[in-house]
């Protein structure tokens, strides 16, 4: 059940990306994601204060949603986290982990949110067999 969780997020990702009719303005986009996740922890909820925070250049916050968001089945989220653990964030906050990384990107590559996207998939796919090439190497 989404309740009002639904339009909150709807709302932020229109301030987020300054679109339907409404300027780009990430303090409210800030708020209206923050109401989303308040009502309902829903993993687009996660996933759009994890897509603020990168935004924002602030990859650790960005990352700490980003996983909520993945543990809940995001398949968006999940190939971020996929990528930040197998080769690190910009600021470095975060120990790199291959093997989990492959655990990730394995997760992404059968989420149901790419089974249309073979483009995406092939990207998976191709970060899957680099991150186990390093990790065998």
């Amino acid at each position: 059940m989404y309740t009002n969780s639904k339009a909150y997020y709807q709302i932020a990702m229109d301030y987020l990306n300054g679109i339907n009719g409404k300027e780009t303005n990430s303090d409210k986009a800030y708020y209206f994601f923050k109401k989303s996740i308040d009502e309902l922890e829903h993993p687009e909820n996660l996933n759009g204060m994890g897509n603020y925070y990168e935004s924002k250049g602030e990859h650790f916050a960005a990352h700490q949603y980003h996983v909520r968001a993945a543990e809940k089945g995001s398949g968006e989220s999940q190939l971020k986290v996929a990528d930040s653990i197998t080769y690190g964030l910009p600021d470095s906050s975060i120990e790199i982990d291959i093997r989990e990384g492959i655990f990730w990107y394995a997760l992404a590559l059968h989420n149901d949110a790419f089974s249309d996207d073979e483009e995406k998939k092939d990207h998976i796919r191709l970060s899957l067999l680099v991150s186990c090439g390093r990790f065998n190497g």
